[in-house]
């Protein structure tokens, strides 16, 4: 939240950089899929309704489209199990068991207990409440609408003998009739028109995996998750200890004296067994998915490695949640702005890496600029750039051929000529056996 209004991802780091000239932002193109040559990313194709086009990158390929769609799109690029691909008919570009593998998030399960004081129910569980809620918002910038969901919250441990906080529990002073058959039928939940609280719990760790595969090779369809939950027996033993942690927080004096009604299931009839039971039948995912992508030190058992290059493919990086070895202890939402922060800084490096001309040998220490060739080496350089680890670091590039790739499609545009005072900041030479300045006046290059 920023000055009582939602403040994103986009809000803080994407509408600020669209005021740069060599950004461009597409909107309703849905990416199908990632270009390849040789195994190396040079593009991707995207398009709305039957046009598509593909943006061409002169750098690397970035992708960051969640935990569930990135490894779709590798998946449609021809990146992934060789014997899900042949399946749906792709033509295996290269090979890598464990694109969509590993996924995790947390599970919770919510519990709604009547309150004998006014909560956020006895404004936005009516009607006039809400209607009076929203100019209020927009008039003065508080109000229910300013304050985050989960305004109570914090990391416990399920028993004494635990070193590290094992539990994630909060409270929201506002409960809700997500039991309902309304409910279910619109996909979304009611708020309660009388006074009510929520509890919840969930474990900080999980340990089970699931998977995310094509469902068809059509880009449109989404594809198939397999949760996998609570097939370890770590996490069965959580659910149970975060039904008692809830009975435990629910019996407190301060909750007891503000708690009128429990409503079904009440954790003051629960016994052992009851925890494990209620969780398998109601529990959620708190849309933390992760690690679909994942890091690690080969093909065998990740994704990714280190610098979150995909294994065996140049060019092509995973920046976001889905390259997580696991799921955080909590949200993953600032944890996915830090590796993105992280991965913009390998970018940087990289392309810095690859900002180094061919060094150009002197036969003579006299040998001044005007002796260098006329013609910009940079319209040859631009038409590839191959990344550090296939060894020609040498190499002219740019570090505006970076391309960033979501759901929404960016890319830079490219002047169509550039003129020697632009080469000049982006070309530093240095000469070997010559005493010539290490930044070279180049004379007007043709077209790139």
């Amino acid at each position: 939240m920023r000055g009582g209004r939602r403040w994103s991802s986009a809000d803080a780091h994407l509408d600020p950089a669209l005021k740069r000239p060599n950004l461009r932002l597409f909107s309703n193109a849905l990416v199908q899929r990632i270009e390849t040559d040789q195994r190396r990313a040079i593009g991707v194709r995207s398009g709305t309704g039957d046009r598509s086009c593909v943006a061409h990158a002169r750098g690397e390929v970035v992708l960051f489209a969640g935990a569930e769609k990135s490894p779709q799109l590798l998946q449609l690029s021809g990146i992934g199990p060789a014997g899900l691909l042949i399946r749906h008919g792709f033509n295996l570009r290269h090979a890598l068991a464990e694109v969509g593998r590993g996924v995790q998030d947390h599970l919770g399960v919510s519990h709604m207990l009547r309150a004998t004081e006014p909560t956020l129910n006895n404004r936005l569980g009516r009607r006039p409440g809400r209607l009076a809620a929203g100019p209020r918002h927009l008039l003065s910038r508080n109000g229910p609408p300013s304050v985050p969901v989960n305004q109570l919250g914090g990391f416990v441990r399920s028993n004494v003998g635990v070193v590290h906080p094992d539990l994630l529990t909060y409270c929201n002073p506002m409960s809700y009739l997500g039991q309902s058959c309304l409910a279910r039928a619109s996909g979304g939940t009611r708020v309660d028109g009388q006074a009510g609280y929520l509890l919840c719990a969930q474990s900080c760790r999980p340990t089970s995996r699931g998977e995310v595969r094509l469902a068809s090779a059509d880009p449109g369809n989404p594809p198939m998750i397999r949760p996998n939950s609570f097939s370890t027996d770590h996490d069965r033993d959580m659910a149970v200890r975060a039904g008692r942690g809830l009975r435990g927080l629910a019996q407190t004096p301060a909750l007891g004296a503000v708690t009128g009604d429990r409503l079904v299931p009440d954790l003051a009839d629960w016994n052992d067994d009851t925890p494990l039971a209620d969780f398998r039948a109601r529990a959620g995912p708190a849309f933390h998915p992760t690690s679909t992508c994942r890091m690690g030190r080969s093909p065998g058992n990740a994704v990714l490695d280190a610098p979150l290059r995909v294994h065996g493919i140049a060019g092509l990086r995973v920046v976001e949640a889905a390259s997580f070895a696991n799921v955080t202890s909590g949200s993953n939402n600032a944890p996915a702005m830090i590796l993105a922060t992280r991965g913009a800084e390998l970018l940087l490096q990289n392309a810095q890496t690859l900002n180094r001309p061919e060094s150009v040998r002197c036969n003579s220490r006299r040998s001044k600029p005007s002796s260098w060739p006329t013609r910009c080496p940079a319209r040859r350089a631009l038409r590839h750039l191959p990344a550090p680890d296939d060894g020609l670091r040498d190499h002219l590039g740019s570090a505006r051929s970076t391309t960033p790739l979501s759901g929404r499609t960016s890319w830079p545009r490219w002047p169509a000529r550039c003129s020697s005072a632009s080469f000049r900041t982006t070309t530093r030479t240095t000469l070997n056996g010559c005493g010539a300045p290490r930044t070279a006046p180049a004379s007007r290059c043709g077209r790139t």
